[in-house]
């Protein structure tokens, strides 16, 4: 597992490679309240442990054999780690300002508050896709690894991981992923003007 990190507290807290990037959070505490910034755990990396126990638990004779039984046929490699990168998305919808400025300082705050599971719903639907999402992440290219109605399903399951569903229910099936799953995409270093807009 990746350690939690101190905020620096200036407003490019996080730079990643320029001074318009700033590292998403995935995780954050406030245990330490004389911080500007809370102690945070960037979305990558969170994102990356969650993959990385699904792909572990999916070694587990138990879970394997009910994946398979769900699935109705053996599990190749190559679907774990197709279902592991779903599970990386699971919080797609943390990578918005609404979302990301829960822990920016209330001075610095004119953005409008939003959660993780609709705005990750919402981010699977093709016209919102086109123009919101970074293309690096490549999210088209998934909806070529099988029936798109079922990889639809395995995205909204694994966003709606808090067990509901934002009203409104499942998005249209659309084409995720097109070109792969490249490695640039689990950094989700990104400039925030290419987050997720609400």
């Amino acid at each position: 597992m990746t350690a939690i990190v101190q905020s620096s507290g200036s407003a490019e807290q996080k730079a990643c490679g320029t001074p318009s990037t700033l590292e998403a959070w995935g995780k954050a505490s406030r245990d330490a309240p004389s911080q500007t910034y809370p102690l945070t755990h960037p979305l990558a990396h969170h994102c990356a442990d969650v993959a990385a126990v699904f792909m572990h638990l999916c070694t587990n004779s138990v879970i394997a054999n009910r994946l398979e039984h769900a699935a109705g046929r053996a599990l190749s490699e190559i679907d774990i780690q197709r279902l592991a990168v779903i599970a990386f998305l699971h919080d797609l919808g943390k990578l918005n300002t609404g979302f990301q400025s829960k822990i920016w300082p209330a001075s610095s705050q004119n953005i409008r508050p939003a959660g993780h599971v609709k705005e990750g719903l919402d981010a699977l639907h093709r016209d919102f896709r086109r123009s919101n999402i970074p293309e690096h992440l490549k999210i088209d290219a998934i909806y070529t690894w099988g029936e798109e109605d079922k990889i639809s399903d395995y995205l909204c399951a694994s966003i709606s991981h808090h067990a509901h569903l934002p009203d409104g229910g499942l998005p249209t099936a659309g084409k995720v992923f097109r070109l792969g799953w490249p490695y640039k995409a689990m950094t989700l270093k990104v400039p925030p003007s290419r987050w997720v807009r609400l």
